[in-house]
């Protein structure tokens, strides 16, 4: 449940934003576009193979990522042994690591 609390926050993050108000943008980008932007920030550094042009990429490449790493997390004694907020700081490393490639997407 720890991870879902990042990947929670990056949704809101970028469902909320205004993208009117981005340098050089002419017009509000949808919710389907935020939300590549969200799926591609919580790919982590994985996200940084994610090609704007093909859209569809990002929420497969969300799936793959989030389950490897999710069955890490469980499958491997030493990160069962981390406590809950040391997931929770794994899970926003993890996403704020994906925050570089979605914000140069947008410039």
């Amino acid at each position: 449940m720890m991870y879902l609390i990042p990947l929670g926050l990056t949704l809101v993050f970028w469902l909320s934003q205004d993208s009117s108000t981005w340098a050089g943008m002419t017009q509000r980008l949808g919710p389907l576009e935020l939300l590549w932007f969200a799926l591609a920030t919580a790919c982590g550094p994985l996200g940084w193979g994610v090609p704007p042009e093909v859209p569809w990429i990002a929420p497969v490449l969300f799936v793959i990522l989030w389950t490897g790493w999710l069955t890490v997390a469980c499958k491997t004694s030493r990160l069962r042994q981390l406590p809950y907020g040391g997931h929770l700081i794994l899970g926003l490393i993890w996403c704020f690591c994906g925050c570089a490639r979605t914000g140069l997407a947008i410039t």
